[in-house]
């Protein structure tokens, strides 16, 4: 698959879940930590749910990164 249709697959489908978390993230900075990264298009989608939900800033962690030439979270 490519990184675009990566992208559209996850698109509006990955969010914070009131339900799960009572956790209040407005002005908090996350740390998300993924195993692996190939096109950036999961971390991505985290990234914005989790600056949805109010977080001042996301840092990504990652442990072993495929290969791409670019990751861009626009």
């Amino acid at each position: 698959m490519s990184s675009s249709e990566r992208r559209r697959c996850l698109e509006n489908s990955i969010r914070v879940r009131r339900k799960y978390c009572s956790l209040s993230f407005a002005g908090r900075r996350a740390i998300l930590i993924d195993d692996v990264m190939t096109s950036g298009a999961t971390a991505e989608a985290c990234s914005k749910a989790l600056l949805a939900s109010s977080c001042s800033s996301v840092m990504t962690v990652v442990a072993i990164r495929g290969r791409l030439n670019t990751v861009s979270f626009s």
